[in-house]
């Protein structure tokens, strides 16, 4: 009994040292769908962060008393940037959605249809998809400030900046 005690303790040592931003909870949950750990990081300034090792990672913002996501930023796989955004009506071909952290340059992402995969084959009304290669320098990016997306001739934000843990797993995962 008394062997097992360090054992015990050593993941409460673990959590102390661990690089968690003040105000946020970060909880290890099994995903229903695929079975695997699945790490949540909520943040107090609306930002959430689901990752798995199927699934990549997907930063959600959520506006206070909205029901679902407003914009979110994810990695599905290696080196591709995808950015959702709620709300927003494809416009059309050739469009692009440019995200942009602080000051700093943005990053052009092009649309991608999202479709109803239903029988009828219909763009998902209700909100817009881009993706496109991760850039260089993201890291460096993501660190200037806020989030804001300029889609067609609105612009979408500004969105508090990543907080510091969310944007780490995030960029672990591009």
């Amino acid at each position: 009994m008394y062997r097992l005690l360090p054992l015990a303790a050593f993941p409460l040592l673990l959590l102390g040292c661990s690089d968690v931003d003040e105000g946020t909870t970060v909880t290890t949950v099994n995903s229903e769908q695929s079975g695997e750990a699945e790490t949540v990081i909520e943040a107090d300034n609306g930002w959430r962060l689901a990752a798995s090792q199927s699934a990549g990672a997907t930063a959600v913002y959520t506006e206070a008393g909205a029901a679902s996501g407003t914009v979110s930023i994810s990695c599905p796989i290696r080196n591709l940037m995808e950015v959702s955004l709620a709300g927003a009506q494809p416009l059309g071909n050739g469009e692009a959605v440019t995200v942009s952290f602080g000051a700093g340059d943005g990053i052009a992402l092009n649309v991608v249809p999202t479709i109803d995969r239903s029988a009828t084959g219909n763009a998902i009304p209700g909100g817009m998809k881009a993706a496109g290669p991760k850039p260089e320098g993201l890291d460096g990016m993501m660190q200037s400030g806020d989030v804001a997306l300029r889609y067609g001739s609105k612009t979408y934000g500004p969105y508090p900046a990543l907080p510091e843990n969310i944007r780490m797993r995030l960029l672990s995962e591009c």
